[in-house]
């Protein structure tokens, strides 16, 4: 038997490898209506302009240029403290000051490992040199930036696992140093749900599979469809997680017109936890297929 994903070695063993702006900035896993008009996004799924240094480049005072043109606005002995001043009038990024480095700063790594991106000590978004920005959210309340959302390429884990010059990688950044990567697929293929799911969870909100269905109650094996939540069809199944979780129930349910699966899994009274996938991401079509895949083993990330 295994553990719950969220809960035990799967997910550390999925996950292994995936460094962080230290380790504490990187933490180990529809869309809301009302969140929506009460949370601004800025940027959310534009193409943001590759994070390409040497052109274009906004000018600072004092300006010291170093690096084949680069404005330094941070210099330091050693190369891989200066930092240099990269666009910020790009979709997605307006207004969000923007800094790279020729070498990883020491506070952007953890025994030797650094992510795609980091804040720098002056509150800068840090971009690693080797990355190219594909995508990006800023998710903004009353003006104030609270996270960022980047699709990436040219970014790899230190282990290989994640990442390669020509994969996507997803990273998500919250200002108050916690976030997390991922890779397109692994549960959904919709960057703006994605993003969305951390920062919810980030605000202490539900994520994006409870808001989905939930338990009737807490001894219930019934699902019910949350706000806005068209309940297809669903039924018992078994994940092979561990024996106190003896609810477990799987549903297709359809939100803004899309098909969305979900497994739910319950102790015999009370605590309970949901996970989501989307159809191209569990590679099914139908709620029989999908409890094939769960119970081979291939619903566990």
């Amino acid at each position: 038997m295994t553990t719950p994903p969220d809960l035990g070695p799967a997910l550390d063993e999925r996950l292994a490898g995936l460094p962080a702006v230290p380790a504490e900035h990187y933490l180990g896993a529809g869309r809301a209506a009302v969140r929506r008009r009460r949370r601004v996004r800025a940027g959310a799924l534009v193409a943001v302009a590759a994070v390409v240094v040497g052109a274009g480049l906004v000018t600072v005072r004092p300006t010291t240029v170093a690096d084949g043109g680069r404005v330094a606005v941070e210099p330091g002995a050693a190369e891989g403290r200066t930092l240099f001043l990269v666009p910020t009038s790009v979709p997605g990024l307006e207004g969000v000051r923007t800094v790279t480095s020729s070498t990883i700063p020491s506070w952007a790594e953890e025994y030797g490992n650094h992510g795609p991106a980091a804040l720098a000590p002056d509150g800068a978004l840090w971009i690693a040199p080797e990355v190219t920005v594909v995508r990006g959210v800023v998710e903004r309340a009353d003006g104030v930036v609270h996270s960022y959302g980047l699709e990436v390429r040219g970014y790899t884990t230190a282990d290989g696992a994640l990442g390669g010059p020509d994969a996507l990688v997803w990273s998500f950044l919250a200002v108050d140093g916690s976030g997390t990567l991922d890779e397109p697929g692994r549960w959904t293929v919709d960057f703006d749900v994605w993003v969305e799911d951390k920062a919810e969870k980030t605000h202490g909100e539900p994520g994006f599979a409870d808001r989905l269905t939930q338990f009737a109650d807490d001894r219930s094996t019934d699902l019910v469809p949350g706000p806005g939540v068209e309940m297809v069809a669903q039924r018992l199944a078994d994940a092979g997680y561990d024996a106190e979780y003896v609810r477990q129930s799987v549903a297709e349910v359809r939100l803004d017109g899309r098909t969305w699966f979900v497994l739910a899994s319950g102790e015999r009274v009370g605590g309970a936890f949901y996970e989501a996938w989307d159809p191209e991401s569990a590679g099914v079509t139908d709620l029989a297929g999908f409890v094939t895949w769960v119970e081979s083993g291939r619903g566990t990330p």
